[in-house]
């Protein structure tokens, strides 16, 4: 029965995955043909990448839970918002905590540091990992066995967007300051490997 189950609902939870990847194939044709010129250049990826994380990620992220959940509910579910917004101080704490146990670790045991965008991207990996969405569709696949799979659905949404809600606020703001702080990080730490330039030779 398990596995007849297993079967049943992999189908509903491989169909974004295989959306994801669809789109991706379009984006890496058109990226890569014709030969010299693509249809999509770097100038226009740039454009549209920078559209895309700025204004219409956010933006889909926040409407695709929140299209079929009732406001009624939120009077009912407020304490997932303040236990997501627990999880995410503590998780940051603990990032940080796990850069200075290896600042700590390095100096005291002539260790050699990690760079400093690595450090900094420790605090973002612990806080915001890319797991908030997983049962999403594995919720949505296990509603069409149950009697009002509509019902299900819209409940399961509002669970997860309120569960979410600050994850999906944070990321996009302080998230993303983080992210260009650690861009330039690392521009930084490439300017230092780079070589100095050979001397001319003397006529």
């Amino acid at each position: 029965m398990g596995a007849v189950t297993l079967w049943s609902v992999l189908p509903g939870a491989l169909q974004p995955v295989l959306l994801i990847a669809l789109l991706w194939s379009v984006g890496f044709l058109l990226g890569t043909f014709p030969r010299g010129k693509p249809v999509l250049d770097d100038g226009f990826v740039k454009k549209l990448s920078r559209l895309t994380t700025e204004v219409l990620l956010p933006a889909l992220s926040f409407l695709s839970l929140s299209a079929s959940f009732s406001v009624e509910k939120v009077s009912t579910l407020w304490p997932l918002v303040v236990w997501g917004a627990f999880q995410l101080s503590l998780s940051f704490c603990l990032g940080q905590l796990a850069v200075l146990t290896l600042k700590i670790a390095a100096r005291r045991w002539n260790l050699p540091s990690l760079p400093p965008p690595v450090l900094a991207l420790i605090p973002m990996v612990c806080t915001w990992h890319n797991a908030t969405g997983f049962p999403v569709p594995v919720a949505q696949a296990l509603c069409d066995f149950l009697d009002d799979p509509e019902e299900c659905a819209e409940e399961m949404n509002g669970y997860s967007f309120m569960y979410t809600l600050m994850w999906r606020i944070t990321i996009w703001s302080i998230g993303d300051y983080l992210i260009r702080r650690i861009a330039t990080l690392l521009e930084r730490e490439k300017e230092k490997t780079q070589l100095p330039p050979l001397p001319s030779p003397s006529p």
